[in-house]
């Protein structure tokens, strides 16, 4: 019973003291492998007052993601220029920010070949690896880290 309630405690209080972007990060974890996470998160970009233009980041990457969930291959890729066109967008209105580049990352390096959207991979990796040490947002950091790690091992 006391495990229960310290495990309780733990994670009420982890989402207590977790800032609105940890948050908005935290659901788009989940919306890679749910829908409902996913558009949970489309509606959460909407009524958000984080920075306009990491939310629209994020915002971009949910639709693209959105994208692998409907059945109609046109609509799939409808969606998906979409998305990759708002976060195109967000990182020409601010081509330093990490998160953006983050983003894009992750959505190039898991989108299919034949939608051709691959081109930044390695610049892109290369910028998260000689910034990565410079980012105070310790929550962005080891998320960054982490995506690297994981995406190398054979």
């Amino acid at each position: 019973m006391n495990v229960r309630f310290l495990f309780l405690f733990i994670f009420m209080s982890s989402h207590i003291f977790a800032t609105p972007i940890e948050d908005l990060r935290r659901l788009f974890d989940s919306a890679i492998k749910n829908e409902q996470s996913a558009e949970l998160l489309l509606q959460q970009s909407v009524n958000n007052d984080l920075d306009k233009n990491t939310l629209l980041g994020y915002k971009a990457a949910t639709q693209m993601i959105m994208a692998k969930f409907y059945f109609n291959p046109w609509k799939k890729l409808h969606v998906f220029n979409i998305g990759k066109g708002q976060l195109e967008t967000a990182i020409l209105n601010e081509p330093t920010n990490i998160e953006l580049i983050f983003l894009r990352y992750m959505i190039q390096k898991n989108s299919p070949s034949f939608l051709h959207y691959n081109l930044n991979v390695a610049s892109d990796k290369k910028t998260l690896l000689l910034s990565i040490n410079t980012i105070k947002d310790q929550d962005l950091k080891s998320r960054i880290s982490n995506y690297l790690k994981t995406t190398e091992k054979p």
